[in-house]
């Protein structure tokens, strides 16, 4: 293998990634894709892996989980550890705020790569100044009339 391929490097164009191991690692901007093709395969490799990660969370965290998706089409995808009708009563007969609840506006404030000291932040623990608001709908957060009217 010549030094330039074992380098990822392939002589050409410098944005063009031939190397898979390279490819697959890449972070990309997370936005609208406005190809239907390319949303198309995003959409059915990402909801596979949504699908194993639900299913690993069930498993590992000897917890319930549904998840429903429905594509541009309407088609409906679900999945769920348990009954997905036991689980739905459950939820509709809950009567107190979510642990968590987000939404896609709360992407960026959970998922910025890295903080100013260069750390990836966690989910668990946002990194906030004092006095910010992180836009997360976290129970734990809400003022006492809120999370009662919730």
């Amino acid at each position: 293998m010549s030094a330039a391929r074992a380098s990822g490097s392939t002589g050409g164009d410098d944005n063009r990634d031939d190397d898979k191991g390279d490819k697959s690692n890449r972070k990309i901007e997370i936005k609208p894709i406005e190809n239907a093709r390319k949303r198309h395969i995003t959409f059915v490799k990402r909801k596979k892996g949504l699908f194993k990660k639900a299913m690993e969370l069930s498993i590992l965290g000897s917890c319930e989980v549904s998840l429903i998706i429905f594509n541009a089409k309407n088609q409906l995808f679900q999945y769920s550890s348990k009954s997905m009708e036991n689980i739905l009563q459950r939820y509709a007969a809950f009567s107190v705020p979510p642990m968590q609840s987000f939404s896609d506006l709360d992407y960026e404030d959970l998922f910025k790569d890295e903080d100013e000291n260069g750390q990836e932040q966690s989910l668990a623990k946002p990194q906030l100044g004092i006095g910010q608001d992180s836009g997360m709908h976290d129970v734990a957060r809400w003022p006492a009339s809120e999370a009662a009217a919730a």
